[in-house]
């Protein structure tokens, strides 16, 4: 949590991060379920709730990491195995062809986002060289 979220704030947080509905996260703090919405349109909170998303999902993508050579080595062995029924076969192939896919896709959009970035940040330095005259 930031310091500026404590006490209830940071318990309600922490029950939304353990998977409680908003009105469950209020109530584990004796709050009402409307007060748990309106602390979610509190900018403090909603920035300690993404800021503790992105460290959880960081730690998940850090696992799923780890497990991905064990995954990898798995339906490589499925995709040689003679004995391996075709639609066992299939399946595999299509997963391993829809994660290509998928991670293309995902590098194009982060090509794309970095040229318009740069492109943003051209014309911002211009815009503000034009000012400076």
């Amino acid at each position: 949590m930031t310091n500026t979220v404590m006490g209830k704030r940071a318990q309600f947080i922490d029950a939304l991060l353990a998977g409680e509905s908003v009105p469950s996260a209020a109530a584990s703090v004796n709050r009402s379920t409307r007060t748990g919405y309106r602390w979610l349109e509190v900018p403090d909170v909603r920035r300690a709730l993404g800021k503790a998303q992105d460290a959880r999902f960081a730690l998940l993508a850090a696992r799923l990491f780890t497990l991905s050579n064990s995954a990898l080595r798995a339906v490589a062995t499925v995709l040689q195995d003679s004995n391996a029924p075709a639609y066992v076969k299939l399946s595999a192939a299509k997963l391993v062809l829809d994660s290509l896919l998928s991670w293309r896709s995902s590098v194009v959009l982060a090509d794309r986002v970095a040229v318009l970035e740069e492109a943003e940040l051209e014309r911002a330095s211009t815009q503000e060289l034009m000012r400076g005259r």
